[in-house]
């Protein structure tokens, strides 16, 4: 597959630019994943759509500038990404993170990585082994509705197929609805 293979035409009039004062007021598109078949409803209706045995996962993240573009100390030329995934320790004047680098090869324990306005971070233990993940089995899923060529709109293809999830979004931009972070949910079983 390619990235244009989930591209589709947004215009800016459909991206949410600030959240609704009552969150749960917003438009929620059900999508039935075997069928393609949809409803319009609101959010504050989602209990109606649970049945007995659910889980709902709340998500309640804050988020926080993660990304971090910086070079090698000394060297301009030798761009760097670190990648902050969570605090390990804080303290008054420095805070160790749990980080992805790349390129990974440049990251060696003991290495300087210099940031904007001065800041600097040393490599500390590198660990290659990717991390660990756990899964379970899902069969709904509760999203916003995302940008087009995104990783997070691939991510919801593979748990209903591109064309119904193209499809609907069509179906949502003729509803009015909006789209990305602050916009309205779709809600995929």
């Amino acid at each position: 597959m390619l990235t244009s293979d989930f591209d589709y035409f947004l215009p800016h009039e459909f991206i949410a630019q600030e959240p609704q004062a009552k969150r749960d007021a917003c438009k929620l598109l059900v999508l039935d994943r075997k069928t393609g078949e949809t409803v319009h409803r609101k959010f504050f209706e989602i209990t109606a759509l649970m049945r007995a045995g659910d889980v709902l996962v709340l998500n309640n993240i804050k988020v926080f500038r993660s990304r971090l573009n910086g070079c090698l100390q000394g060297n301009t030329k030798s761009g760097v990404e670190i990648f902050l995934l969570k605090p390990v320790s804080m303290g008054a004047d420095s805070c160790v993170w749990e980080a992805l680098g790349k390129p990974g090869h440049k990251l060696k324990e003991g290495v300087v990585v210099e940031f904007q306005e001065g800041i600097k971070g040393i490599v500390g233990k590198a660990v290659h082994d990717g991390g660990v993940f756990e899964f379970r089995i899902v069969d709904a899923l509760i999203t916003n509705f995302h940008l087009p060529k995104s990783t997070l709109l691939m991510l919801v293809s593979a748990f209903a197929l591109r064309e119904r999830v193209l499809t609907s979004y069509e179906e949502a931009k003729k509803y009015g609805y909006k789209f990305f972070s602050f916009g309205d949910a779709m809600f995929i079983h």
